[in-house]
């Protein structure tokens, strides 16, 4: 029996730009199907393609808040942190083709 997947919402089809469902199931990996291009992807958990996913979708309204508030006086959650850079390697000679392995040894 195929696992239950849940509705986030709709997203522009990467391909065409059709609006298209938004599913995650149980593991976290994204799916998406467009009936127009029948183009069909998956995103894993934690990738660059889920994160762009994830973040295509409509933001939802604040809930329970009056008209009168002004706009900006809610604060939103603040973004998260983006990973560490990676440390680069160390430059090599034009001839030394493993020199960034010297220093490991």
């Amino acid at each position: 029996m195929a696992a239950v997947k849940i509705k986030l919402g709709r997203i522009a089809c990467p391909c065409c730009g059709h609006s298209i469902l938004l599913k995650k199931n149980e593991a976290g990996t994204l799916t998406i199907q467009c009936d127009e291009c029948d183009v069909s992807a998956f995103a894993k958990k934690g990738t660059a393609s889920a994160a762009k996913w994830l973040a295509a979708l409509p933001k939802p309204a604040p809930e329970n808040v009056p008209e009168s508030v002004p706009k900006g006086a809610i604060p939103e959650p603040a973004p998260e942190p983006a990973p560490p850079a990676p440390k680069p390697l160390p430059k090599a000679g034009p001839f030394d083709i493993l020199g960034h392995l010297k220093g490991a040894a």
